[in-house]
């Protein structure tokens, strides 16, 4: 299949949090798997994850837009586009060029990680597409309700062929990698206190609970931007973010154990060669009270699978329709939970030889991208 694919390619490296890896995962398994991949030129996509209350949002908006569609003009007389597979946020859509993408008779497919943490109701701009690839289970009501057509597959992720069998010797005791936040420190910081042991690897980790950004708003500003977060949000919302204080850490972290963050390949190497990586699926929302987070399966819940880990996971909805505990991937609900699968994990290496090896053959049989363009293309009824 020929696909023209738009996942945040830039022209130069943005102030965002990791978004590289995206188009690293997709153009890799995509290319693998006999497709050739279509990219834009000189339109820097990425650029417009910074531009969210921007008023040269709608001018951006509309130079990339029209410059990628004299693109896939040119490209599909060439020859044909099968399909259109993009990674937006709400603001960087045009939905009127997606319909004239869909007059082309190119089929559009929307790819979003991040629903349930993000939207109470699937945006307008998201209206449009054919068919939209929902990884979290959560996420499905949302667009259930919105009435659009949706499927639920894996987060996509792509490994090198050499790292397709688990590493044969562990290196590094267990971890946790991934940046700070409120909740992500008292859970970890719980668990310690209960005896675990781990190390942290990641950015804003320290002694002290992580700090919110000030902002440089002007007062109007500032007032605007909370009255059009009632609206959407609701008042309990509004009442946690703007008159609620955050809750004092009741434990800390020792400094001992926070590590900094990883380039790309140690990464790699730290997820492979830990006798064990823990994940923690909860995240910060004004939508719910910190004693009670809401959680989803993120990326990671596929990505150390894959890559041969012995992976600890939070539990969160339908995550064991994807790994069976205990045999595959194993699943705490609390701190307590944490600390002690962790601790028996940690004395028993045979099992954790065996579920690296069962997770990460289910990882790599059934949640490839690859195997979820096959579902799409079926979904849509194309010729593959």
């Amino acid at each position: 299949m020929r696909i023209f694919l738009c996942c945040q390619q830039d022209l130069q490296l943005h102030p965002v949090p990791s978004y590289r890896f995206w188009r690293h995962y997709f153009i890799n398994a995509l290319t693998e798997a006999g497709h050739e991949v279509i990219e834009p030129k000189e339109i820097d996509w990425a650029e417009g994850l910074m531009l969210t209350n921007s008023s040269e949002l709608p001018i951006w908006r509309e130079r990339n837009w029209e410059e990628m569609l004299k693109q896939i003009r040119t490209e599909h007389q060439k020859r044909r586009i099968d399909l259109f597979l993009s990674y937006f946020y709400p603001h960087q859509i045009e939905p009127s060029a997606i319909e004239e993408i869909q007059a082309l008779n190119i089929p559009c497919v929307h790819f979003f990680c991040d629903n349930v943490r993000d939207f109470h109701k699937i945006p307008k701009t998201f209206h449009p597409f054919d068919l939209h690839w929902v990884p979290e289970k959560k996420a499905l009501q949302l667009y259930g309700k919105a009435n659009l057509p949706h499927i639920h597959l894996p987060m996509p992720v792509w490994i090198e062929p050499v790292f397709t069998s688990p590493p044969e010797n562990e290196i590094y005791m267990s971890v946790f990698i991934g940046s700070a936040d409120a909740l992500r420190s008292q859970l970890l910081a719980e668990a310690h206190h209960l005896g675990a042991d781990f190390t942290i690897y990641g950015p804003g980790w320290n002694t002290s609970p992580p700090q919110q950004p000030t902002s440089s708003q002007h007062l109007g500003d500032k007032l605007i931007q909370a009255a059009h977060f009632l609206k959407e949000e609701g008042p309990i919302s509004w009442y946690r973010r703007y008159l609620q204080s955050p809750p004092e850490p009741t434990l800390r972290l020792p400094e001992d154990r926070i590590k900094p963050g990883l380039e790309h390949s140690h990464y790699i190497q730290l997820t492979r060669s830990s006798s064990i990586v823990i994940g923690v699926n909860r995240y910060p929302s004004f939508r719910h009270p910190f004693h009670k987070p809401d959680t989803y399966s993120r990326l990671r819940d596929i990505e150390a699978p894959m890559l041969g880990a012995c992976y600890l996971t939070e539990w969160t909805e339908g995550i064991e329709e994807l790994f069976e505990p205990d045999k595959e991937v194993a699943y705490y609900r609390n701190a307590e939970e944490l600390s002690e699968k962790l601790k028996d994990l940690q004395s028993r290496p045979e099992k954790r030889m065996l579920m690296r090896q069962n997770a990460q053959k289910r990882a790599l049989s059934e949640y490839t991208i690859a195997r979820s363009i096959e579902h799409i293309v079926k979904e849509l009824s194309l010729s593959s």
